[in-house]
């Protein structure tokens, strides 16, 4: 799987839209906190299926060591 570290503006400037959860926030840059936001295609290779992406959210996932949540 590929990872983009992004900033906070990267959901606006590419006009996308999420169909879960939210986009991250300058909360999560303070706290420290990592989180992922992950295409349909991770949400495959997790085993949950595209039309329930919300069973992603709150997911624990281990990336470079990190753990952080989708």
């Amino acid at each position: 799987m590929k990872i983009y570290f992004v900033g906070l503006d990267f959901i606006d400037t590419y006009d996308m839209k999420l169909i879960a959860g939210h986009d991250v926030s300058d909360d999560y840059v303070f706290r420290n906190t990592f989180s992922y936001i992950i295409n349909r295609a991770a949400l495959s290779r997790f085993g949950i299926q595209s039309n329930h992406p919300e069973k992603a959210i709150g997911k624990k996932m281990t990336e470079f060591g990190v753990d952080g949540s989708k």
